[in-house]
């Protein structure tokens, strides 16, 4: 199947919900969002959050993303995916998500920095998540059938 609409979806849009699962219970949360080539997903997040506690404990993700035409309610395009998303401590690692999420975001590049993790001015850290199945919901290329599913 093909995937350079998922891809081109995924570039275009900005905002993702993720939800985890831990023994505190469920837990969902917005974050902003990257990917690669590979369609994996990057966000930055402070480690101290409820959503980044609950990835240490239980790294199994639950993402939704989704577009909103707010004329067009037949546009009807989203993801709904799930994945394992870790942690990215390697500085040389870090530094590859860091240029793939401020290629994107390039207001945060003055501030989102290497340097700047490295001498804890900000404690966002990159996550990287690694999608196992993708449901790229899209009415418009699909029509009746609305969705195509993507195993990794």
């Amino acid at each position: 199947m093909n995937k350079s609409d998922l891809k081109l979806f995924l570039k275009e849009e900005k905002l993702m919900a993720i939800a985890t699962s831990t023994s505190k219970g469920l837990w969902i949360a917005n974050v902003y969002f990257a990917t690669d080539s590979d369609l994996n997903l990057y966000f930055l997040s402070d480690t101290k959050t409820r959503h980044c506690q609950d990835i240490k404990e239980n790294p199994e993700v639950a993402i939704a993303i989704a577009k909103f035409a707010e004329n067009d309610l037949g546009d009807r395009v989203g993801v709904q995916l799930i994945g394992t998303a870790t942690k990215i401590d390697n500085f040389i690692d870090m530094g590859k998500a860091l240029k793939i999420y401020t290629s994107k975001y390039i207001t945060s590049g003055g501030v989102i920095t290497l340097d700047n993790i490295k001498h804890k001015i900000i404690r966002s850290r990159p996550y990287i998540i690694r999608p196992k199945l993708i449901k790229f919901w899209n009415d418009k290329l699909y029509g009746s059938e609305c969705t195509k599913t993507f195993e990794f």
